[in-house]
């Protein structure tokens, strides 16, 4: 049965004369790109759909053109009915629930770029596509739910990995990331109103969540990288902004002087994480802003922060530095952010807080740094036992 509001759209669509026709261009490759003639508030606009008719030399052809114009035919039932719930004043989009997931990301992709997301970001968003396209190429929004994120989760654990591993699959902490990504992508459609709930949140992947090697630089070593000479200066001040402020790669890359807070002594950084698009504020210490480029009242406030460094670049660049310092572990960019908790943690600064300046959304993803310090602590008492104290106390005795 339909709803009231179902109803109401309905009958205005009597009202209202059809609002737009799928029109064909020809290209100079023989090709006839496809695109939309509407009328929105009496004027008229062009909307290209990115599909294409090719010239049908075969079978093949003529199959896949047939292909396309019903692609074309509910592009246009879509962008009809849409126009219909906006002038019934209805926000509901749900009549696009029947969008294939797969064709959904990459909308996904399409919203992140234009929010400028970093190249990794949208790549990986390519990739989990291709992962959906693989696994279930016509499941629709509407359709996904509990078991599909279990299952998808399944499947992520056991498909072969493009890099090597040592298990040849992907890792752990890649299969979350990947189920994070769908995650988001589907709150989008939630947000787009398209469907009510996420089921991914429903989903509890802990089971596959394996304990990370948390690398971190002591407060020693972080001084001799300070000290120490680097041959690409600007990794240098966007690596230690990082163990200063907690900032990832993608964020001090994404950076702007609008991000910038300057009130008087108190300087601060506001924005969206790229990852996660959660906000954070962050205040600024004595060491963050020695390590923050120099501001110029010429310099808009678009302009980005820190220099662009390649993350091809990176490995070799650290390696370099880091023997120069004389330090042995093997050096990440993201293990400035691991530097900046543990050192946070070491000067007496509570989780929870912690947590906020990470952008954390659960204090289970900062709690492993509390666990990492707490086993350096064991690790430093235990080195008490070497001094074999007890046995010189009984040996004294014997002597006696």
């Amino acid at each position: 049965m339909l709803s009231a509001d179902t109803r109401v759209a309905m009958a205005d669509k009597k009202k209202h004369k059809e609002s737009a026709t799928i029109r064909f261009r020809e290209l100079a490759d023989g090709r006839k790109s496809i695109y939309l003639d509407m009328r929105v508030d009496g004027n008229r606009q062009y909307r290209t759909l990115g599909l294409y008719l090719l010239p049908e030399t075969d079978m093949v052809t003529k199959q896949q053109n047939k292909e396309t114009l019903a692609k074309a035919e509910k592009i246009k039932e879509e962008t009809i009915i849409e126009k219909m719930y906006a002038r019934a004043g209805l926000d509901d989009r749900s009549f696009l629930g029947h969008t294939k997931l797969v064709d959904w990301m990459q909308q996904y992709y399409d919203r992140q770029t234009a929010d400028e997301k970093s190249e990794i970001v949208r790549l990986g968003i390519l990739r989990l596509q291709n992962d959906i396209r693989n696994f279930d190429p016509d499941i629709t929004l509407e359709e996904v739910d509990l078991d599909f994120a279990n299952n998808f989760a399944e499947y992520l654990r056991n498909r072969d990995a493009m890099r090597a591993t040592s298990t040849g699959k992907l890792s752990t902490n890649s299969v979350l990331g990947s189920l994070n990504t769908v995650s988001a992508a589907l709150n989008y459609a939630r947000r787009e109103r398209i469907i009510h709930r996420n089921p991914f949140l429903d989903a509890n992947f802990s089971s596959l969540r394996e304990q990370t090697h948390v690398g971190f630089l002591t407060p020693s070593e972080v001084c001799r990288m300070m000290d120490a000479y680097c041959s690409k200066p600007a990794l240098k001040t966007a690596f230690m902004f990082g163990c200063f402020t907690g900032c990832r790669y993608s964020d001090i890359m994404a950076m702007k002087w609008k991000n910038v807070i300057m009130d008087g002594a108190n300087w601060r950084l506001e924005f969206n994480q790229v990852k996660t698009g959660e906000f954070v504020s962050i205040p600024l210490t004595k060491m963050a802003i020695l390590y923050l480029p120099k501001y110029k009242k010429s310099y808009s406030k678009e302009r980005n922060v820190f220099e662009r460094i390649e993350p091809q670049a990176i490995k070799t660049y650290l390696a370099r530095w880091a023997q120069n310092a004389g330090i042995t572990k093997h050096l990440t960019f993201h293990m400035s952010r691991h530097t900046f908790a543990c050192l946070s943690i070491e000067a007496g600064i509570d989780i929870y807080t912690i947590g906020k300046l990470l952008g954390h959304r659960s204090i289970k993803s900062t709690q492993v740094y509390s666990d990492v310090m707490d086993g350096r602590k064991e690790a430093a008492v235990s080195l008490l036992d070497k001094l074999d104290l007890l046995k010189d106390l009984f040996d004294d005795d014997t002597e006696e």
